[in-house]
C-alpha cells in the first residue's frame, strides 16, 4: 500500500541478520531472560508488582505499583536517558542485548526518587 522499495535498507537488514546469527538466538534469549529475571527481583524488592516467572517471557516485563505512577515519571526517566514505555498504570521494560544489570540498577535508583 503505497510503500516504496528502499535499496538502502538491504545492506542494513543483511548486517542485522548476520549479527543475530553470529550472536545466536539462544544466547540472545538467555541474556535477555537474565536481565528480565534481575529486573523482576529488583522490582519485587522495591514494592512493584510483576508477573510470576512462569507467567512471563524472556524479553520484556510489565510492572505496576500499588499506587499510581506519577504523571511526570516518564519525563524524569527520559531526562536520565532511560527509555521505557508507560503501559496504563504500569511500565514496560524491554532490555536490549547491550543493556546490563547496572542499567537496571540505575533504572531503579531513579524510580526510587519518584
Amino acid at each position: 500500500m503505497s510503500e516504496r522499495f528502499n535499496y538502502t535498507n538491504i545492506p542494513m537488514t543483511v548486517s542485522a541478520m548476520t549479527q543475530v546469527k553470529n550472536w545466536g538466538v539462544r544466547d540472545i534469549h538467555q541474556k535477555l531472560s537474565h536481565l528480565i529475571d534481575y529486573t523482576a527481583d529488583k522490582a519485587t524488592n522495591a514494592g512493584w508488582i510483576v508477573p510470576a516467572k512462569e507467567q512471563r517471557i524472556g524479553h520484556f516485563i510489565g510492572m505496576t505499583r500499588p499506587e499510581l505512577i506519577p504523571l511526570h515519571a516518564i519525563s524524569i526517566l527520559r531526562s536520565e536517558n532511560i527509555y521505557i514505555s508507560p503501559r496504563g498504570a504500569g511500565l514496560r521494560i524491554s532490555p536490549h542485548v547491550f543493556n546490563t544489570t547496572a542499567n537496571v540498577d540505575r533504572l531503579f535508583h531513579v524510580l526510587e526518587k519518584l
